[in-house]
């Protein structure tokens, strides 16, 4: 990420002077300095809080303890474990926002599908999905339950109405796990045949769903 931020930057320095209104100044380059202090003054807390999440769960052990134990339950059954990582990310990141529930799950979850052989940068699009679904699934559906306190309606019927909506959330972690081309890991025809085939998908079952 470091290396990523630092190329970022240098790759704006050498392309804003294109162009008349991304040109920097010394006003605009100050402003930008104020503006992202700013933006960590929101970020860094969160960054601290999971920090010392991280280091209790390293004293403890408990990370490779949980992944270790959801191989063993999972006794060999790729999709039994699979089934249980998304209900561990589902129970982790009830009630922390979804930077920390990244961390948590990255720490705690992510082990156990790279202990059957599941590439890095699968396991990671994993419980990052399955960690978002925890916002729109009952019994505790923050982001449902925040709309319908907008709107009036029934906590519990918004959040199955927004299981309904995020269906796709639900099913494309799995997809991924079976079919890592969809993330680009793959030949070229492997890549265009899972991109093509997962927009024809995606389409059917939202029209499906919502009639």
């Amino acid at each position: 990420p470091a290396i990523a931020a630092t190329y970022g930057i240098a790759v704006l320095i050498v392309v804003t002077p294109f162009r008349k209104r991304t040109r920097l100044n010394w006003k605009k380059l100050v402003a930008s300095l104020i503006e992202s202090s700013q933006s960590m003054l929101y970020v860094a807390p969160v960054i601290a809080a999971s920090g010392v999440i991280l280091s209790v769960l390293g004293t403890t052990g408990l990370g490779p303890k949980l992944a270790s134990s959801l191989v063993t339950i999972a006794d060999g059954n790729v999709l039994v474990l699979f089934l249980l990582a998304g209900v561990a990310c589902y129970f982790v990141g009830a009630g922390v926002v979804m930077i920390v529930t990244y961390i948590l799950l990255a720490v705690l979850v992510a082990p156990a599908l790279q202990q059957v052989g599941v590439p890095l940068m699968v396991s990671h699009f994993f419980i990052f999905y399955m960690g978002l679904t925890m916002f729109i699934t009952p019994p505790y559906a923050p982001a449902a339950f925040v709309a319908s306190a907008i709107s009036g309606a029934s906590p519990y019927r918004t959040g199955f109405q927004a299981m309904r909506l995020g269906i796709v959330t639900f099913i494309v972690p799995f997809i991924l796990v079976y079919n890592p081309a969809l993330i680009m890991i793959g030949t070229p025809s492997e890549i265009i045949l899972a991109a093509v085939t997962a927009i024809i998908g995606v389409v059917a079952l939202s029209v499906g769903i919502e009639g």
